[in-house]
């Protein structure tokens, strides 16, 4: 298994070896690209590679934007806003 903290560390490694990965996971919001554009290349480089969002909060934009950036699923944050309403 490989974590990387820079998206482009991810699209270079995934780049250098395409069939080494069987899932990326990216956060929407983070300083460089966002995760969309993120799972973007990801489709662009390996398109059945799944790749997967955690957003802090999931919009109905948000979910109408991901399956044309092939990204397979949206996964929530333990501290989203929609997990912490449904505790409550």
């Amino acid at each position: 298994m490989s974590g990387f903290v820079n998206q482009e560390q991810v699209l270079a490694a995934l780049r250098a070896d395409p069939n080494g990965f069987n899932l990326v996971s990216t956060d929407y919001n983070m300083p460089g690209p966002p995760g969309l554009d993120v799972a973007r290349a990801v489709r662009d480089i390996r398109p059945d590679l799944p790749a997967v969002i955690a957003p802090g909060y999931i919009t109905d934009e948000l979910r109408a934007q991901t399956p044309a950036a092939g990204v397979r699923d949206l996964i929530f944050k333990a501290n989203s806003v929609e997990f912490c309403e449904a505790i409550q």
